[in-house]
């Protein structure tokens, strides 16, 4: 879809995760609360989590401050920018996250590969979308199957 793209900076320093967290305020604050939501589920096993525009993987890396990743079944983090996803796939090996797929792709574009997700997150990616309406109809398959 041509209104989903967006082309990913090609300075090293964006893949930085001090300098990305200047735009991330809000970060741990959703990331606390979407844990406790987790944990609060009748079963908190099996879950699957899709963090569309999810960079580095800063976000599973903070997530884990607050719940056991294990719980996940499958965690994809989804972005359109290789130098990032270069970066997030380094972050999954260091720390050992099995669990985790990294994706370059446009996230309009993506499709998990399991059973729908119990969590989707987008902590920046939704607006860089042009119409963001569309994109926020276009994750609905995610969780209703």
């Amino acid at each position: 879809l041509y209104f989903c793209s967006v082309r990913c900076p090609t300075t090293s320093f964006f893949a930085d995760d001090h300098f990305r967290s200047r735009f991330l305020h809000g970060r741990d604050g959703m990331l606390k609360s979407c844990a406790k939501r987790m944990l609060e589920l009748a079963d908190p096993t099996g879950l699957v989590w899709v963090d569309l525009g999810g960079g580095t993987a800063e976000n599973v890396k903070t997530m884990s401050k607050y719940i056991d990743l294990s719980k996940f079944e499958k965690i994809y983090v989804v972005d359109i920018c290789g130098p990032l996803c270069d970066v997030a796939k380094k972050k999954a090996t260091a720390l050992g996250w099995n669990n985790v797929e990294i994706v370059e792709a446009d996230v309009c574009e993506f499709e998990p590969d399991r059973k729908p997700a119990t969590l989707i997150t987008f902590s920046y990616s939704l607006s860089s979308k042009f119409n963001f309406f569309i994109f926020l109809l276009q994750l609905l398959p995610y969780l209703l199957h």
